[in-house]
């Protein structure tokens, strides 16, 4: 009897930290309150915004160089050896990718992104994708078909890597798919050529609608400018982080890409952080592990690759994030 009721007891305990467990898996979706939005921008209560809002991810002062979690590990299944070459960490492993990638690529031109948006960053409703904004629901014919005054006016074509920083050519990687993506217009031209960053809270510019991006001071002393920094929605942080990684891999000479507030972020040597600055490597390394590869960069991923003949490996691969800026 006795041995029944220690074997009850701890069927009992098992449930409960079972359960326990299951209740500590959900996450935070706290939002900053007190913000009212009118038609030229944003007034904000700066008073009440909360430290625990899912705007600023990052709890330090600092981010530091974070490691790669569990779940991201290979997901892509490689059925006809697209990365047979890939091998090594480090820059073995980054020239082999950069070898992968560009062959076989084929540039749509600028003209040509709109086409491929309706294919590579389309909704489960049918409406084009926004990365700025999540009020919006933009048909292709929306396409800077209105003006700038108010947010949810049109989407335009928008360079996540400023087109300022190096040169502001409308080919190669000014037409690449996974670089420029659709965003809301207004909240595009807030953003202007500004570092993304993590904005101090009682340093905030702007907000867009529903806090969904930032524009501010940043709280990061790491960053080594004095501008402002673009902090967009933590859904996307890691999406960007992974199209900052392909460039880098995609196109060459682009640690070079260091004119106005691109020398905060690109270091201008690949013996440098592989063309990072210290305070942009330890950023898209953290934003990589905050939000894993999702299923919808795995589709883009993939409608991208029946289009411009090439893939972004940081998003089959997620796991040579690690191989090769975790060596540096």
């Amino acid at each position: 009897m006795k041995n029944n009721s220690k074997t009850i007891f701890s069927i009992i305990i098992s449930i409960f930290l079972l359960v326990s467990c299951q209740d500590n898996t959900s996450k935070d979706t706290s939002t900053i309150s007190s913000i009212s939005e009118n038609n030229s921008g944003t007034s904000i209560d700066q008073s009440t915004i909360s430290d625990s809002s899912t705007v600023s991810s990052s709890t330090n002062e600092d981010i530091k160089s974070s490691t790669i979690s569990s779940t991201s590990v290979a997901s892509f299944i490689d059925e006809n050896g697209y990365y047979a070459k890939a091998g090594g960490t480090g820059i073995t492993l980054f020239n082999n990718l950069r070898s992968i990638i560009n062959n076989g690529f084929k540039t749509l031109g600028y003209s040509g992104l709109d086409d491929a948006y309706p294919i590579t960053d389309v909704r489960e409703d049918g409406c084009i994708n926004d990365y700025y904004s999540n009020i919006t629901n933009w048909k292709i014919s929306d396409l800077n078909n209105g003006n700038y005054k108010k947010e949810g006016d049109l989407f335009n074509k928008e360079h996540s890597i400023p087109k300022s920083w190096w040169g502001k050519t409308k080919s190669n990687q000014g037409c690449d798919v996974y670089i420029v993506v659709p965003t809301d217009g207004y909240v595009n031209n807030r953003r202007s050529n500004f570092c993304f960053g993590e904005v101090d809270k009682n340093n905030i510019k702007y907000a867009s609608a529903n806090n969904y991006c930032l524009l501010g001071k940043s709280k990061l002393s790491s960053y080594p400018g004095q501008e402002n920094v673009f902090e967009p929605n933590d859904e996307w942080k890691g999406d960007f982080a992974r199209i900052y990684f392909y460039a880098l891999t995609k196109w060459k000479n682009s640690e070079n890409w260091t004119d106005g507030n691109g020398k905060y972020f690109f270091s201008g040597s690949l013996n440098k952080n592989m063309g990072l600055t210290d305070y942009a490597v330890n950023l898209l390394l953290s934003w990589n592990e905050l939000d894993p590869v999702s299923e919808y960069e795995r589709k883009k991923n993939d409608a991208a690759y029946t289009l411009q003949g090439n893939r972004n490996p940081y998003v089959d691969h997620p796991e040579y994030v690690e191989a090769i800026w975790h060596t540096v």
